[in-house]
């Protein structure tokens, strides 16, 4: 006798067929194909409650490197990388949250918002240039 189960995913029901439970994994079959996931994972995916959402201390999207403006003048690096591309201009007025340019870091583009509003006095680092964790990418005007 098969262990048939229904599945939902998206709104689209589908029977999965448990082949095998071991310790750490099941082995199940979906539409002809045979899969194995590890059972923690598993059970992250489904058992598990999700966390309660945090509000958001700022407007800055989550999950993107966030600059600091040390001593209210300056954004420096959150982290080391490659820059990719710089969004403004000396002159340009920003707005807490406002992209100001690109870092490469491990693979991974990430966004730098401006922390606070403000004018762009000056650009201290150029496309493709190395920049390490702290130091200064962009001068506010005074």
């Amino acid at each position: 006798m098969a262990n048939l189960k229904k599945v939902t995913v998206n709104g689209k029901s589908f029977q999965v067929e448990v082949l095998e439970r071991l310790p750490g994994e099941v082995r199940f079959a979906l539409e002809g194909r045979e899969y194995k996931v590890a059972w923690e994972r598993a059970l992250t995916q489904v058992g598990k409650p999700k966390p309660t959402a945090r509000k958001p201390k700022s407007k800055l999207p989550t999950g993107q490197a966030k600059a600091e403006a040390s001593a209210g003048e300056w954004i420096t690096a959150p982290i080391p990388g490659i820059v990719v591309e710089i969004l403004v201009s000396p002159d340009d007025k920003v707005e807490a949250g406002d992209p100001i340019l690109c870092l490469e870091a491990m693979k991974m583009e990430n966004r730098i918002y401006a922390p606070k509003s403000g004018t762009i006095a000056e650009i201290l680092v150029s496309e493709g240039q190395d920049v390490s964790d702290g130091q200064e990418l962009v001068k506010y005007k005074k």
